[in-house]
C-alpha cells in the first residue's frame, strides 16, 4: 500500500475519532445541564411546600372554625326544617348568629327560645346561654380570619405558578435515553459535515481545477 493511501486512511480515521470523541463529550456535558435543571426542580419543590405550608397555617384556625360551623348547622338541620327559612345554609345560620353574638343579643334570644331548643343546645353541651353565646364567639370569623383567608388565597396563586414551573422545569431535564439521542444526533450531523459534504465540495474543488488547468 503506497504511502499517500496510509496517510488518506489515517487522516479519515483520526477525523472519525474525533467526531466519535466530541459526540460523547457533548453528551456528558449535559450532565451539569441536568444537574442544574434537577437543583432548580428541587428548589422549586421546597417552595411549593414551604407554601403550601404557609397556607395551611394561615387556614388553621379559619377551617376549624368552618367546621364548627358546618357541624353545627349539620345538627341544626337534622333537628329542624330549615329548607323554607331564612337561614337555610350554614353561612346564612352563622351570619346571624355573628350578628347576635357582636350585638350582645344572644342571652336575650336565649331566654326567649322554646324548650325544644334550649334542649337542642343542650344536647351539643350549651346548658346556658353563656356557654353557648362563648361557642359563638369563638367560631365566627373575625378579621384576622378574612385577612388570612385572602392571603391564602395570594399563596394559591403562587403555588400554582410554582407548580406550573415545576413541571416546566422536570421537561427539561433529559432522560438517558434522551441524552444518549442527542449524542448520535450530534454525531450524525459532524459525520455528514465530515464526509458526504466534505468530499463534495472537494470533488467540486477538483473538478473547477481540472477544468481551469492549461493543456
Amino acid at each position: 500500500m503506497k504511502l499517500n493511501v496510509k496517510k488518506i486512511i489515517a487522516r479519515e480515521f483520526l477525523i472519525l475519532t474525533f467526531l466519535t470523541f466530541f459526540s460523547v463529550l457533548c453528551g456528558l456535558c449535559i450532565y451539569p445541564y441536568k444537574a442544574f435543571r434537577r437543583l432548580q426542580f428541587t428548589n422549586n419543590e421546597k417552595e411549593i411546600s414551604y407554601q403550601s405550608q404557609k397556607k395551611a397555617n394561615l387556614l388553621s384556625a379559619y377551617n376549624h372554625k368552618r367546621k364548627a360551623q358546618e357541624n353545627f348547622f349539620k345538627a341544626l338541620s337534622a333537628e329542624y326544617d330549615l329548607i323554607e327559612s331564612e337561614q337555610n345554609t350554614s353561612e346564612k345560620t352563622w351570619e346571624g348568629l355573628g350578628q347576635a353574638y357582636l350585638s350582645d343579643s344572644i342571652p336575650i334570644r336565649y331566654s326567649k327560645w322554646d324548650s325544644r331548643v334550649r334542649m337542642f343546645l343542650s344536647s351539643r353541651g350549651f346548658n346556658d346561654a353563656k356557654s353557648f353565646e362563648k361557642f359563638v364567639g369563638e367560631n365566627i370569623f373575625n378579621k384576622n380570619d378574612s385577612i388570612n383567608y385572602l392571603k391564602s388565597k395570594k399563596v394559591d396563586q403562587n403555588v400554582a405558578e410554582l407548580k406550573n414551573q415545576s413541571n416546566q422545569l422536570n421537561r427539561k431535564i433529559l432522560s438517558s435515553r434522551e441524552q444518549i439521542d442527542f449524542s448520535l444526533l450530534i454525531f450524525k450531523i459532524l459525520f455528514l459535515i465530515a464526509f458526504p459534504l466534505r468530499f463534495l465540495i472537494l470533488g467540486i474543488k477538483w473538478s473547477i481545477n481540472t477544468i481551469n488547468q492549461k493543456e
